[in-house]
């Protein structure tokens, strides 16, 4: 799960179009792309990250399907997004300024508002998720110590209780009625889980720990109905009943460096995607169907091959896998059916791209 970028021009007097929403966003600029996901239950398809400058500036997409994809748009002041959440009729955005964390929120899909990021200086926001009438933003808190922020209209943002948790937070989601967050950096880190469905307070979850320096990368509803984390351990960790996780190898095969970054399922398979960071490797992938044991692994794409190249996240979504990626330019890789060799790439123009999300209904 993270966040993307969009550039429809919307018009003043708001949505005025008829029709597919894909054939709208297309063919009309006064298309209000949320306005329409939230009336006609289009797919929604939001991407964050960053527009290479100088100066470099935050960048983010809107779109109703893989086939189209508009230039992307800047936010002043923003140097970079790493998470996004789709809520009731607004999606919020997440990174770093120069100087501190920046979260952004829209309700047209055209005008961002930036809002009040409650953490010192030095910090950032690494990713946002939205459930039980919240929003909850997560990160580092300026001291590499955790931040968690919550927000029921996506404006106003309160500080919460770390609770369990001692490391920077990298990643949250919405499962089953709870806040899954997972987090990593100098000390050991775990996985923790919000205590009731009412709080965002979270405690540790058995079979979780993982070694100093290493860090939890992405948490989801995983084939099966159980959970699913990925480790830039080459770990993952699986639990049926959501609480007590048992451990997998994943990249297994995958040249040194190679570090798995996100994960995704269409209900049956899980794919995990990922690359080298500040290396000269290429955009692995790696398939599971139950989470711990894990196979066909292989470079994703020829255009994301010895290039520098990484995965940043995946979603499913309308019938396939769509992966952010990022080499010396931005764009995302496609796919049916998740194994290496059958992603196509799309470029959007964002030289990096952190993160996805996706709506079907």
């Amino acid at each position: 799960m993270r966040a993307l970028l969009l550039t429809l021009s919307i018009a003043a007097a708001g949505m005025h179009c008829s029709g597919a929403a894909t054939a709208c966003a297309e063919t009309d600029a006064g298309c209000d792309l949320l306005t329409l996901y939230l009336a006609t239950y289009a797919p929604l398809i939001v991407g964050a990250g960053q527009i290479a400058g100088p100066p470099n500036v935050c960048g983010v997409v809107l779109t109703s399907g893989a086939n189209y994809w508009p230039s992307a748009q800047t936010i002043s002041g923003c140097l970079d997004l790493l998470g996004a959440a789709i809520g009731p009729g607004k999606i919020v955005v997440g990174g770093r300024t120069t100087t501190e964390c920046a979260l952004y929120a829209t309700t047209d899909g055209g005008t961002w508002s930036a809002n009040g990021c409650p953490g010192a200086g030095a910090s950032s926001i690494s990713e946002v998720a939205y459930g039980n009438g919240i929003f909850v933003a997560v990160g580092d808190d300026g001291a590499s110590a955790p931040l968690i922020l919550t927000s029921s209209d996506g404006y106003t943002w309160t500080t919460a209780p770390n609770g369990s948790a001692t490391q920077i937070i990298r990643t949250v989601n919405f499962i089953n009625g709870y806040f899954y967050m997972g987090e990593g950096g100098g000390g050991a880190g775990n996985l923790h889980r919000s205590v009731n469905p009412s709080t965002v307070t979270i405690a540790a979850l058995n079979g979780t720990n993982i070694g100093g320096g290493f860090r939890y990368h992405d948490v989801i509803a995983a084939a099966g109905g159980g959970v699913l984390a990925i480790t830039d351990q080459n770990g993952t960790r699986y639990a049926a009943d959501g609480v007590n996780f048992s451990t997998g190898t994943i990249f297994s095969t995958a040249p040194a460096g190679e570090r798995p970054q996100g994960v995704a399922t269409n209900g049956a398979l899980n794919v995990a995607v990922g690359g080298e960071i500040g290396g000269t490797e290429s955009c692995y992938v790696s398939v599971s169907s139950d989470g711990l044991n894990w196979g066909n692994e292989g470079i994703m794409a020829s255009a994301c091959a010895g290039n520098s190249g990484i995965a940043y996240d995946v979603i499913y979504g309308s019938g396939e896998y769509i992966a952010t990626s990022s080499t010396t330019t931005g764009f995302l890789m496609r796919s049916s059916s998740g194994l290496p060799g059958s992603w196509s790439a799309v470029d959007i123009g964002l030289t990096v791209i952190r993160s996805l999300e996706f709506r079907e209904r």
